[in-house]
């Protein structure tokens, strides 16, 4: 009962909010306005905090964004410092609507005079979505080439190895966009690689864009922690496994006899051996002298050994 009455308590404020911003005709009387709902933005975040009986968990208060007056290099800052403060209080800032009107109320000088004449047409007929106020702030006042080179980056940068690479880039390319929580879960989705994407399945495309990225960063470091164990199992088979590969074939070698190193004779070497045993056996028939080769005495007794001696 108390949730329905508190959409129609928002509903009339808004409508009548709407309908002083339509009849605010100089700079001052819209200032006032914007600076109002600001503050309602504000009490509306207490009595949540009331309500809810979470108090404490969110009782902490960021630094207030610093104006932006229009000056090209500090608009990046302004806008990271708005994202911050969605981030904090995420159910204050629950609608687009709300979020450009707290990020106008920031406004000053010539930034501010960019934003009146579009109270006139009204603020959600000319910025329906915060990211399309985000964009047409960053064209009047920053570098409109390098907003085009951020969304081309984005929509191209793909995850080529680990899962909190690609987080880390990704995130640094999505805050300069202001992109909804819806496009920015969809672009996080489709960068992720395929094998991380399969473990997601069952993840629901609903859940916020930090779900979806502990999810994403959850599964590859199981895909990691899995191809390591792989990579350790193939290892340890190849230092275990019996060889397996081809085997040299047994060469039959005809024997050539002893060698030298056997301590044996060598083939001439026997040869030689044989021959002189046939000629002392045919000097021993013959009665001739093993020394001279004459008859008539033996190699004992023979003259030319004596005359040698």
């Amino acid at each position: 009962m108390s949730t329905l009455a508190d959409q129609n308590a928002e509903s009339k404020r808004h409508q009548a909010l709407t309908e002083a911003l339509g009849a605010a005709q100089d700079a001052n009387a819209f200032r006032e306005i914007i600076l109002q709902m600001d503050k309602e933005h504000c009490l509306a975040l207490e009595a949540l905090r009331a309500r809810s009986g979470c108090s404490e968990h969110l009782k902490f208060k960021l630094n207030t964004p610093d104006e932006f007056h229009g000056t090209r290099k500090k608009l990046e800052t302004f806008l990271f410092q708005m994202e911050l403060k969605f981030e904090a209080e995420p159910d204050v800032f629950s609608t687009d609507h709300r979020r450009t009107i707290c990020a106008i109320s920031y406004l000053r000088g010539e930034a501010y005079e960019w934003v009146i004449p579009a109270q006139r047409l009204g603020l959600e007929a000319l910025f329906p979505t915060y990211t399309v106020f985000h964009e047409s702030l960053v064209r009047a006042f920053g570098n409109p080439n390098e907003l085009d080179n951020y969304k081309r980056k984005i929509r191209l940068l793909r995850q080529h190895g680990s899962c909190a690479n690609y987080t880390r880039v990704f995130m640094s390319l999505c805050t300069r966009l202001g992109w909804n929580q819806e496009a920015l879960r969809s672009q996080y989705r489709q960068g992720l690689s395929d094998a991380v994407k399969d473990q997601m399945i069952h993840v629901n495309t609903g859940v916020s864009l930090q779900d979806m990225i502990d999810q994403a960063l959850l599964n590859d470091g199981r895909l990691e922690a899995r191809q390591i164990e792989r990579q350790n199992k193939k290892s340890l088979r190849d230092r275990t496994a019996p060889y397996t590969g081809p085997r040299r074939p047994f060469e039959k070698r005809a024997y050539t006899g002893p060698t030298r190193d056997t301590g044996g004779y060598a083939p001439m070497e026997i040869d030689a051996v044989e021959a002189t045993t046939s000629k002392k056996q045919e000097q021993q028939r013959l009665g001739k002298c093993f020394t001279c080769n004459k008859t008539g005495h033996l190699a004992r007794d023979c003259p030319e050994k004596r005359s040698k001696n």
